[in-house]
């Protein structure tokens, strides 16, 4: 009778050592999911160029209104997944890496913003140009961040990545970038030696010459790349309007030639260049005569830190040859 008390007793104390423990495990497994709750949608107070707000810490589903303020954040490892069209009939620039496609959703153009695209595709952030009246309209659609932008595209990576808490990953995107343009130039520097070269825009009406300014594509030409530009390019402007018969007087020994205006179709580009170089005094530019003459796309004109880096690669190879 004894000997039956006592296992019925051990066998009730055994059953309560494992209920409590089950209990044990599922409150801790309840714990657990909350803290992975938690953390997945934790804030963090940031300043930009609109003043102090709330956003989220880890951003899943990051959105940009243009591809160029998207290359900015792609090298911080920011995951944008939602941006306008890169050109009027291109979804994305050539260079862009073919990895950050998979799974992007891509909303109308850049001009106008399709707002309502935006809006469906449930951004938990969103990045501005710096233009109050698209931000006002994405700060109602999510969180939404604006810089005070400047003509440096060094000093506006920086600024995002402050932002973000993304300081290493720029310091190291910039020297990558910089091991990479000096290996350029040193390659330049032997097949091209002290020729000059220029970049030109063609348009219907004029001519643009773009200057030695960093924050234009002499940036990359001439800053970093060291190439030699032609004389009387000197100014302050972005870029002067000249003649093709003061581009004869200049005689560039290269010219790399972008024609064409902002989303207009690839047939009317190429037809106005068709025209202008055909004739005369085109035909008598040195660059002409020996084959160095190179046509670009707009992507020359970004100014931001992937398409820098393609700039300065193609044109590597364009003179290497």
């Amino acid at each position: 009778m004894h000997f039956f008390s006592y296992n019925r007793k051990g066998f009730v104390l055994a059953i309560s050592l494992i209920l409590t423990l089950t209990l044990l495990s599922a409150c801790a497994g309840q714990q657990g999911n909350q803290e992975t709750d938690h953390t997945s949608t934790k804030q963090k107070t940031i300043t930009d160029a609109t003043g102090k707000k709330t956003i989220p810490a880890q951003p899943k589903k990051v959105a940009a209104t243009s591809q160029q303020l998207m290359e900015y954040l792609i090298p911080l490892g920011i995951p944008v997944k939602i941006a306008p069209k890169a050109t009027i009939s291109d979804n994305f620039y050539s260079y862009f890496p073919k990895d950050k496609q998979k799974g992007f959703h891509l909303v109308g153009e850049s001009s106008p913003l399709n707002f309502e695209g935006f809006l469906a595709q449930k951004p938990d952030l969103i990045f501005v140009r710096e233009n109050t009246q698209s931000y006002d309209k994405m700060a109602q659609i999510a969180p939404s961040i604006m810089i005070k932008e400047t003509e440096n595209w060094r000093t506006d990576f920086k600024a995002y990545a402050q932002l973000m808490g993304k300081q290493k990953e720029a310091k190291t995107y910039l020297a990558n970038y910089q091991k990479q343009v000096d290996a350029y130039k040193a390659k330049l520097k032997k097949t091209v030696g002290n020729k000059k070269v220029v970049f030109i825009r063609l348009l219907d009406k004029q001519v643009r010459i773009y200057n030695h300014l960093p924050s234009s594509v002499g940036g990359v030409l001439y800053h970093d790349l060291g190439l030699t530009p032609v004389a009387g390019i000197e100014s302050k402007d972005l870029f002067s309007a000249i003649s093709l018969e003061k581009l004869l007087e200049m005689n560039p020994d290269y010219i790399f030639v972008q024609t064409g205006k902002q989303d207009e179709k690839p047939e009317v580009s190429k037809k106005r260049l068709k025209q202008i170089t055909s004739g005369n005094i085109w035909k008598s530019l040195n660059a002409f005569k020996n084959h160095h003459v190179y046509v670009v796309d707009s992507s020359f004109f970004n100014n931001t830190p992937m398409s820098q880096l393609n700039t300065a690669k193609i044109i590597t190879e364009k003179l290497s040859k």
